[in-house]
Parts: structure tokens; C-alpha cells; sequence
């Protein structure tokens, strides 16, 4: 009964987004939310897969990701909304166009980023593929070579006519087949990473009635993403400023601002979005002391209102953990994670 009490005194504060979640950035847990089950669009919180998924080639092929360089498309280059001013020809680290990406929310960084890991993921799966059919060809030609002349069995030659037709088919991609590699390598990790409600249509976020995700989703993916170190060192930085070279190798100078105005006031992270029909969107961390809270609000009613509900919520998430640990310890009530006290 007293629980119920306390539980009822420390009702969520009133905010305008449509859906939101608490998370508790160490487990992944979900602590309090509204409506953080319903399917959004999701703007450009979609590139924190997009981030993470580079991050994850990168660790696994060994990449560094400081000298490997990336040049800018015209697709890239020539992609509307939040950009972070690149041009056709552009050669920048991936490292630093990872910034581009989640400072000023570049969806010509993402798709720059789209396009170089999505062909590493092109080419992987056709050396698989083409392999496995050599593989089954030259089964299929030993077992009739067997067959004919059973007393000296010969190892099939390779189809250099096939092997040819197969390089210059790659050659002829479609320019968007790349991207569309990395869409599915994001939703493989959206399903190894149980996001259950979640489907990307893109790497930036543009607008699109299949990009869709859940603030539980969404925040569970933000605690996960915050336990990658070069993602946390990234997202925390307020700017950051790196040189590149143009298409006729000339210097050229970058400096980006956070999109999050967090940043600097307790929170440590992660990212913003917003497109007609997603709404305002904010995924951020907050850290202090042993505490690690995600907080994701999704489709408040004005761009300011994240600055302001996201930070009144975390405060509301904090008091009602004390006063229940409070409680917990006077009632000498065994110790533990609270799972879940809504």
C-alpha cells in the first residue's frame, strides 16, 4: 500500500512527446515509459545504427579508422536535409566523417559512409556466393567425371567465361545496391540485437513510412551503442573541427556542432532527429556517480521541448529511484536491480 503511494505521488511530470522511455543505460532494462511500444518514424536517431554498424566492420575487418579515407559521391554529396557540407569528391577518414555523422547529423556522411561499407558488404557476399556455386559446379563435374571414366576421377577446371561475366556484372552495380547491402546489414544487427519493432529503410533518416522504431527499442539500442568506446567518445563531443582534401587535392577545412544542447549539463550523448512526420526526437545519456540513464522522447510537440523534457524527465526517473531504494532499505526489502516499478 505504501508503495502504491509512493508510486502515485511520483507520477510522470506532464511532456508533449507523443512516446518516451528511461532506460537504464548499464542493463538495457527499461525503467518507466509511455507508449514506448508504439512504431515511429524515427529521423535521424536511425544513425546511430548507422554509426554502429560502421564501428562494427571497422573492429572486424581492421580497419583503421584514422587513415582509411572515403571519397564523397555525387549521390552523397547531393542528399537534402541536416548535412554536414560535403561535396562530390571530397576524401575525408572514415573516423572523421563518423563525426559528421552524429554531430551535425550529415545525411551526406551517412550515406558517404553507406555507400564504401555497403560495397565491403557487396563484395563479401558475391565472393561467398560465387564460391559456393564453384563449389557446388565442381561437385556436380567430379561426380560426372566419376561417372565416366570411374578408375581416374579429374577436379573441375573454373569457368573463366563465368568468372568473367561475374566480375563485369559487379562492375555494372546499380550505384544504390551498396546502400542497399548496408540497410540490410542494419536490420541484421536490429534483429541479433532484439530490437523487435524495428525496420531501417535508410542509413540518414529522411523520411520513409518503413523506417520505423519504438522508444524501448530505440533506447535500448542508445545503451547498448554507449558501451562502444569510439561511439561514446564521439557522441560527448560538443564539436570538432579535421581537414580534407577537395577533388583537385586541395585542403579543405571542417568544423561541426553537436546538434544535442545536453551536451556539457550532465548528459554525455547520443542524438537528435527530426523530419515532418517523426517529429522532434532526442535519444540521450545522462551519467553520474554509479547512475547511467537513457532517455528517449520521440515527437514532442516543439524542436525545444526536447531541451526541456528529456532533462525533466531524468530528474523525475531519479527522485522516484531514490524514494524507492529509500523505501527498500527502511522496509529492509532484499537488495537489488528495480526491474520495471511502474
Amino acid at each position: 500500500m505504501l508503495v502504491h503511494k509512493l508510486l502515485v505521488d511520483l507520477a510522470p511530470p506532464f511532456v508533449t512527446a507523443k512516446s518516451w522511455a528511461i532506460m537504464d543505460g548499464r542493463t538495457g532494462e527499461i525503467l518507466f515509459g509511455k507508449c514506448e511500444n508504439d512504431r515511429r518514424e524515427i529521423a535521424s536517431l536511425t544513425k546511430i545504427m548507422t554509426a554502429f554498424v560502421v564501428i562494427q566492420i571497422i573492429r572486424k575487418i581492421k580497419l583503421n579508422s584514422k587513415k582509411t579515407l572515403l571519397q564523397v559521391s555525387k549521390n552523397a554529396a547531393s542528399i537534402g536535409g541536416t548535412s554536414a557540407k560535403l561535396k562530390s569528391g571530397d576524401v575525408l577518414s572514415v573516423y572523421d566523417l563518423l563525426h559528421g555523422l552524429m554531430l551535425p547529423s550529415g545525411n551526406d556522411a551517412a550515406t558517404c559512409l553507406a555507400e564504401h561499407f555497403g560495397q565491403y558488404l557487396f563484395e563479401v557476399a558475391t565472393r561467398h556466393k560465387n564460391n559456393k556455386q564453384q563449389q557446388q559446379q565442381n561437385n556436380q563435374q567430379q561426380q560426372q567425371t566419376a561417372a565416366n571414366n570411374p578408375s581416374n576421377p579429374q577436379p573441375a577446371a573454373a569457368n573463366p567465361d563465368q568468372a568473367a561475366a561475374q566480375a563485369d556484372n559487379q562492375r555494372r552495380m546499380a550505384p544504390d545496391q551498396p546502400i542497399k547491402y548496408f540497410i540490410q546489414e542494419m536490420n541484421r544487427y536490429a534483429r541479433a540485437l532484439g530490437l523487435e519493432s524495428t525496420n531501417y529503410a535508410n542509413p540518414h533518416g529522411l523520411s520513409h513510412k518503413n523506417n520505423k522504431s519504438t522508444a524501448y527499442d530505440i533506447g535500448k539500442l542508445a545503451c547498448i551503442a554507449m558501451q562502444d568506446p569510439m561511439l561514446r567518445e564521439i557522441v560527448n563531443k560538443q564539436s570538432y573541427e579535421c581537414r580534407g582534401k577537395d577533388i583537385y587535392d586541395e585542403e579543405r577545412e571542417f568544423e561541426w556542432t553537436n546538434t544535442n544542447k545536453l551536451l556539457g549539463k550532465g548528459f554525455n550523448g547520443l542524438k537528435t532527429g527530426v523530419t515532418p512526420a517523426a517529429g522532434p526526437c532526442l535519444a540521450a545519456s545522462f551519467e553520474k556517480d554509479s547512475l547511467h540513464l537513457v532517455v528517449v522522447v520521440m515527437n514532442t510537440k516543439t524542436m525545444d521541448n526536447r531541451w526541456v523534457e528529456v532533462p525533466k524527465l531524468t530528474l523525475w526517473a531519479i527522485n522516484r529511484l531514490n524514494k524507492l531504494c529509500e523505501y527498500f532499505a527502511e522496509n529492509q526489502l532484499p537488495n537489488g536491480t528495480i526491474k520495471n516499478p511502474a
